[in-house]
């Protein structure tokens, strides 16, 4: 048996069609195939995700009231811009009201904000680096994809060390 991983990867593999992955036929395709440990490692998965997105829809409808117990006014007061919840672990399974969090907990906050902000920032670098080195070749052909661009781009490179 294979892993749940090879699955949804040869899912993903099958239903793409000139660069745009088809989620819904990937889905389809790998339904059947699940074993039942697997169908309850993605519905818990998928209620995480879920459950994350309510608790911030209704922390977001608490403070559209008088604040309710969301926050407190001397909060809201003096610190305006910040969120109103925060992951308290890096799984983001764990969401806590900024008015409950303690000292330690908004440390952990703070951390995982910079650990986000570091990996963001080494990524949008990359992005850049890549561009930069391909943009000679898509101002020419502004029209070609990523892939096109990357063939054209390996060709040169084959050229200048033939």
């Amino acid at each position: 048996m294979s892993l749940l991983s090879d699955k949804i990867r040869d899912a993903i593999n099958q239903s793409e069609r000139l660069g745009v992955i088809n989620r819904h036929m990937a889905a389809k395709a790998v339904k059947p195939i699940l074993v039942e440990s697997e169908k309850d490692l993605l519905v818990d998965e998928a209620l995480a995700i879920r459950i994350k997105a309510m608790a911030a829809n209704i922390i977001r409808n608490l403070l559209k009231g008088k604040g309710g117990s969301a926050c407190g006014s001397a909060q809201m007061l003096m610190f305006p811009d910040l969120h109103r919840a925060y992951p308290v672990d890096h799984s983001g399974r764990e969401i806590k009201l900024v008015g409950a969090l303690s000292y330690e907990e908004f440390q952990v906050c703070m951390k995982i904000r910079e650990d986000q902000l570091e990996y963001d920032s080494r990524h949008l670098d990359y992005l850049k680096t890549t561009f930069t080195t391909l943009k000679p070749f898509w101002l020419r052909n502004q029209q070609l994809s990523f892939d096109d661009i990357c063939e054209l781009y390996a060709e040169k490179i084959a050229l200048v060390d033939a």
